[in-house]
C-alpha cells in the first residue's frame, strides 16, 4: 500500500502529487518590467501670490529589466517636468519632479503630465496634477460702496 503525505487528503482541488516525483509549479504571474507609481493623481493648493509649486510622482520599477523614460510630455508650457535620470534598474526607485507656475492662475486647475516608457505593458502613463489655488480676498464684484454711517 502506498502512503501519502497527510496533506494529500486535505480536499484541496486539483492538487495532484506523484510520490515519485514531485514538481512544484509557479502560479504567479512573471512580473514584467514596468514602473509602479506611489500615486498617478496628486492634489495640493498654493496661495496666488506664490510664484511655482513644486510636487513630484515617486516610482519604482518593480520588474525584473531596465525601464527607459523616452519621453516626459506635459499639457502646457505652464509645467516643466523632468527625472533625475532616463533609466531605473530592477528595484530601482525614482520621482518625476514637477514645476508648476502659478502665473495669474486662480482657483482650481489640472494640468496632466504624460511618461512615455519602454516598458511593454505600459509603454504611457498619464499623471494628474490638481491644484487649487487660493486667493487671499476675493470680491464678487468689481466695485463696492459705502453710505455715511455704515
Amino acid at each position: 500500500m502506498m502512503k501519502f503525505p497527510p496533506f494529500v487528503n486535505c480536499g484541496l482541488p486539483c492538487l495532484a502529487i506523484l510520490w515519485s516525483s514531485i514538481a512544484i509549479i509557479s502560479l504567479e504571474q512573471p512580473v514584467l518590467a514596468g514602473l509602479h507609481w506611489e500615486k498617478t493623481i496628486l492634489e495640493a493648493t498654493a496661495k496666488e501670490y506664490e510664484k511655482e509649486l513644486h510636487i513630484s510622482f515617486s516610482f519604482a520599477n518593480k520588474g525584473s529589466t531596465s525601464v527607459a523614460i523616452r519621453k516626459i510630455r506635459t499639457c502646457c508650457g505652464c509645467l516643466v517636468a523632468k527625472t533625475a535620470k532616463m533609466e531605473y534598474q530592477p528595484n530601482e526607485v525614482g520621482a518625476v519632479e514637477v514645476v508648476f507656475a502659478i502665473g495669474d492662475r486662480k482657483g482650481r486647475q489640472e494640468k496632466t503630465i504624460v511618461v512615455e516608457t519602454s516598458s511593454p505593458e505600459r509603454e504611457e502613463k498619464t499623471l494628474i496634477l490638481r491644484v487649487d489655488i487660493l486667493q487671499d480676498i476675493q470680491l464678487s464684484r468689481k466695485a463696492m460702496l459705502w453710505r455715511r454711517d455704515e
